[in-house]
């Protein structure tokens, strides 16, 4: 049985700091969904986590981690960072649409995104909504001069995507984890947002997409969510079993979202 250490939407930014937990038992990795930090400095706690722990750490970005960067750039600084990190024996491990394993789960990681079809005919208002009310689109280069668009975000949803399934299609011979920053499915959406005009559940769109259809063909033990700093755990019934849907956010100061840092889940 693996145990893991699962966080995510640290959003350190914010809270400029963050007091890795003193844990009773060894775990044998740390997991983080994303939003972790900005402009080059998300891997500093995965880091610290290495450190303490001894245990590898694996992370993926939110769509975050870009704020206040070129997207290129960004990568280029983080595979110099990781090589640092290597280099003074610290195992820390970035997924972007990739699987590693650890203990013999194979983990899957992407920051997933969205594709605008979270509720069937409301593809024309969510792209607009999403694309003025996100600051997504404004606070992410892709290149010196030139913003994020709706048009990359679904070009990334569709990449992660494939690669996540893609992977989910071969054959490993151990449970799968899954961790994306996005919602995956609409359960998953906390209750009083789907309550409301159109409006609302328009911009339900930059949150989550709803995959389900997709997800249960496929034998997975967990899928490790974050983004919406709220939701909720559940568990669907999958063509090869139950597959759990997990999250355990801090979110923004002030928020009051139900984050546990000593959060754990284990996996046979």
């Amino acid at each position: 049985m693996a145990r893991f250490l699962v966080w995510s939407d640290l959003h350190d930014e914010f809270w400029e700091g963050f007091d890795l937990p003193d844990l009773t038992a060894p775990v044998d990795g740390v997991l983080i969904a994303g939003d972790t930090h900005t402009k080059g400095r998300h891997l500093d706690i995965p880091a610290q986590a290495a450190r303490k722990y001894q245990c590898p750490v694996v992370a993926i970005w939110g769509n975050h981690e870009a704020y206040g960067s070129v997207w290129p750039e960004l990568l280029a600084n983080e595979q110099r960072q990781l090589a640092e990190l290597c280099g003074e024996g610290l195992d820390v491990r970035v997924l972007h649409g990739a699987a590693t394993e650890i203990a013999g789960i194979r983990i899957i990681g992407a920051t997933f995104w969205t594709d605008l079809q979270l509720y069937p005919g409301y593809d024309h208002l969510a792209r607009m909504l999403v694309s003025a009310g996100m600051q997504d689109y404004r606070a992410i280069r892709t290149a010196p001069g030139k913003a994020f668009t709706i048009t990359d975000m679904l070009a990334r949803h569709m990449q992660d995507k494939e690669a996540i399934f893609d992977i989910l299609a071969t054959p490993h011979d151990g449970s799968t984890l899954v961790m994306t920053h996005h919602l995956p499915v609409r359960q998953l959406i906390a209750p009083w947002r789907t309550i409301g005009g159109e409006q609302k559940r328009a911009m339900n769109n930059g949150f989550a997409c709803h995959l389900w259809d997709e997800i249960k063909t496929h034998d997975i033990h967990t899928w490790i969510w974050g983004h919406s700093h709220e939701g909720e755990i559940w568990t669907g019934h999958g063509n090869h079993g139950p597959i759990r849907f997990v999250t355990n956010q801090r979110g923004y100061p002030g928020e009051g979202a139900e984050f546990d840092p000593t959060f754990l889940i284990e996996v046979g």
